[in-house]
Formats: structure tokens, sequence, C-alpha cells
């Protein structure tokens, strides 16, 4: 029986020798990417770098030489038209005709009978193909002004380039992002000015590049818009015009600034404060007088004051006067300026008697208690009124016609016979309601010790100036 048990051991060593070596299926560890292009040959599976070939080989842990249970039979199931695969070699060739993402089974069978699998992603996409740049052909610049331009083309491009051709200077492109966002911005120079000059614009992808010429057109630089201004020189702002005058000087300087733009065509002055009519409809602004370039930048004009609206006349009161400037050609408002002011027209008016520093008797009926002097050419009236110890009374004199040289004298009605310190308004008016007061303080005593004299004329700033009689007291 030992013979037998003998027997029986080598036999079962033997059987696990066998399929200890026969046993074992291949293994497949070839990439389980790859791409193909349509209609192309080649194939390319992941890098880095990416590597393309004229086959894919479908590789086994057991392919190197002399290895056991190295595959002997290969298959592979949904392959795409156009491709096959060699059962004994393991490659799969051709050029497949079908775009699309197919997912491939691989086998590899071993002289055991034993298979290993594994599925391979494989892509097929159409061939690339050249940019095609859709961007405008020509353009038009401004000589100073920076432009940008897009480079834009089909077929996903990749990178983008600029050649210049002409005259643009480099130090004014900027190609920053122009690379991956096809975008530059430059600005032309002087000596492109009226020369049309060529850029070539390149974009590129896959497929390789393509070319496009720009024409760049150069206009001159844009003109800077002028503007213009006024400054009312005179009158100005709080200035108070006595009515004896009959005109007025109205001066300005205008600027067209830059001064090579359009010249000035109109310079007027405009009341814009009218009063209303005798109807008490309201009037409205109006023009009094064009002013004249009389040297350099300045303008003037006279001014008639004479109180008629009607004929131009500025009258009393209130006066808003403006002076309006216009370009030739004038198009919007940089090509129009204005200023103003406001001023008073109002009666001149000096009063004469009392005087604060002089003390006089106490006054009889017919005594003269206020001596003034008026001028304006729209008179309406004088008052003057008295106030003191135990007595208010005024007096208006609304005629100048009695009176040598404006000069208006008011007495006392009744009999003022309290010491004290009294106080002289004296009002004059002109017909639009404008008025000039002068207050004045007067000492009444019962006792003078000796006469007292007072010179009234000359008056400073009327026209008629004469030596009036004086006034004692």
């Amino acid at each position: 029986m030992k013979p037998i048990v003998k027997f029986l051991s080598v036999l079962s060593l033997s059987l696990f020798v066998l399929t200890g070596a026969y046993g074992v299926a291949p293994v497949i560890n070839s990439d389980l990417t790859a791409s193909y292009v349509l209609n192309a040959s080649d194939v390319t599976v992941p890098g880095p770098p990416p590597v393309t070939m004229s086959f894919y080989q479908i590789e086994t842990d057991q392919d190197q030489a002399g290895a056991p249970n190295a595959p002997s039979l290969y298959n592979a199931t949904g392959l795409p038209a156009g491709l096959t695969l060699d059962a004994l070699s393991g490659q799969i060739s051709g050029a497949p005709t079908v775009v699309g993402t197919f997912n491939v089974s691989l086998f590899a069978t071993n002289d055991s009978d034993e298979t290993g699998t594994a599925d391979l992603v494989l892509t097929v996409t159409d061939p690339p193909v050249l940019p095609v740049i859709t961007s405008a052909e020509a353009i038009t610049a401004t000589v100073g002004s920076s432009f940008t331009y897009t480079i834009t083309a089909t077929n996903s491009p990749t990178k983008f380039y600029l050649v210049g051709l002409g005259v643009i200077p480099t130090d004014a492109v900027d190609t920053t992002s122009l690379s991956t966002t096809g975008a530059f911005t430059f600005t032309p120079s002087d000596l492109a000015a009226g020369n049309p000059y060529n850029l070539i614009l390149k974009a590129e992808n896959a497929a390789g590049t393509t070319s496009q010429v720009l024409v760049v057109a150069v206009n001159p630089p844009v003109p800077v818009p002028s503007v213009v201004m006024v400054d009312l020189l005179s009158p100005v702002s709080s200035d108070i015009v006595y009515g004896q005058a009959t005109t007025l000087n109205v001066s300005a300087t205008v600027i067209v600034d830059p001064v090579a733009g359009e010249p000035i065509d109109t310079v007027f002055v405009r009341w814009n404060n009218p009063p209303a009519r005798p109807d008490g409809t309201p009037r409205a602004p109006i023009i009094l007088a064009q002013l004249t370039n009389t040297a350099g930048d300045v303008y003037e004009a006279v001014v008639d004051i004479g109180f008629d609206p009607e004929n131009r006349e500025i009258g009393g009161g209130l006066i808003d006067l403006e002076v309006v400037a216009y370009q030739t050609n004038a198009v919007d408002s940089n090509n129009f300026a204005s200023d103003d002011v406001q001023f008073r027209v109002e009666p001149l008016l000096a009063v004469l008697f009392p005087d604060d520093q002089l003390a006089r008797g106490l006054f009889n009926i017919g005594d003269v208690f206020a001596s003034a002097r008026v001028a304006t050419n729209d008179f309406r009236r004088v008052t003057a009124r008295i106030s003191g110890p135990g007595i208010v009374f005024s007096v208006v004199d609304g005629d100048p016609s009695n009176n040598e040289n404006g000069v208006f004298n008011f007495e006392v009605p009744q009999l003022i016979n309290f010491e004290g310190t009294y106080s002289v308004e004296v009002v004059a008016e002109d017909l639009e309601g404008s008025t000039t007061t002068i207050v004045r303080e007067l000492y009444l005593t019962e006792t003078i010790e000796s006469p007292v004299a007072l010179v009234v004329a000359p008056t400073p700033g009327f026209t008629n100036e004469v030596f009036a009689a004086a006034i004692a007291t």
C-alpha cells in the first residue's frame, strides 16, 4: 500500500503546479481612454504629453517575454464603425467614421482559457477647422483718442496675435490681454492722421492659424470745444446809481477758451426785471443795447436812464442787469454765457439843513426846519418830517418847478417852543417808489449867544453845482 500513497502524493503535487502556473487570467493595463479624429487613423492616449500613434494596443501584465499565461487571443466589443481589432496582436486600427463617445469592452485570453477584461472609453471627434476671423476689416480711429478693438473668430481659437504694418508706434498699443481675449487698445499718433495703415490680425487653434488685414483710417484730433465766459465789470452788485444820471456805462469781459474757437458774434445787455405796464400786465426782459468790443476782451455799451421801458430806458429801484454773449454758429450751452448784477437806481438827495453839529433858536411859524437838494429824472416828491419834545409833523413838496437848483425848503406850520433835541428826516422818492432817506439831529434852545452861518452849496454829486445863499441862525 505504501507505493500507492506515494504515487498519489506526486500526482497531487503535479496538479498543483499545473493549476498554479496556468490558472491566472491576464490583467489588461493599457490606457483606458483614447481619442480619434473622424476619418483619421491616428489615436491619441493620455500623457503627459499625450501620445499619438497609428493603432491602439491592448496591453497586459503578462506581455513581457517569457511571462507565463501571456494572452494569445484578444477581442473587443462596441468599437465604432471604421475600427477593427487584430485578434492575435491586440491592435485596434483603422479610421472611425462616426463621431461620438464609445464604451468599448476589451478581452485578453490565454492558452488556459483564462480571460481578463477592461472597459475603454473611446472618443471620436470632428477634425479641427481653421479659425475664421469675423471682426471688422476696417475701422476709423482718431489721433490722440484710445480705440479698443477685439479680434473675434469662429471655431474656438485658443490664441490671438497682432502684427503692425505702418506708422503705429508700439508704445501706443496695449496688448496685455490680446493673446487670450483678442482685445487690444491703441492710440494713433499725429503721423497717422489722414494716412490709413494696416494691422495683421491672427487667430490660432488646433487646426492652425489664419490671418486678416485690418485697415485703420485715422481722423485728425477732435477739436476741444470752446467755452464762452462773461464777467460783468460795471455796474457791480450793491452799486447805487443816482437817478439824476441820464446814462449808465456797462462794461464786461468776454473770453472764448480756447482762443481757436468760434469768435464772439453778439454781446448784449438785458434788463431782466422791468416794471409791469400801466395796466398791470408784466413785461418780458428787455434788451437795452448791444455791447461793442472796445479793447482786447472788453465790451462796452451805454444804457439810458429815463424811466421809460418802452424806450429801452431803465428806471428806479432794484435793477437786474445781465450781459449775454454768443459765439458765431452757436449750437449748445458752451457757445454762450452770461453774467448778471443787481443794483439800485435811487434819487440823489443832500440835506443842507439842519447839520448835526448845529444848535439854533426855537422855531416860529414859517421858519425853515429842513433844506434839501434832490436830483432825479423821475421825480415824485420830497417829504420832511420833524419829531421831538411834544411835536411830530411832516411837510410834503411834490412840485420842484419853483425850487431854484432843486433846493427844497420846509417851513414849520406851527410854533415850536420847547428846548431839546429833535430828529429831522428827509425822504426823496421817484415815481417808481425808490427812495433815498437822510436823518439829522437838531438841538433847539431859547438863547443863541451869537448868529451861526451855514453854507449850503456846493453839494457833491449834483451836476449843477452852484453856491446858494447861506442859512443863518
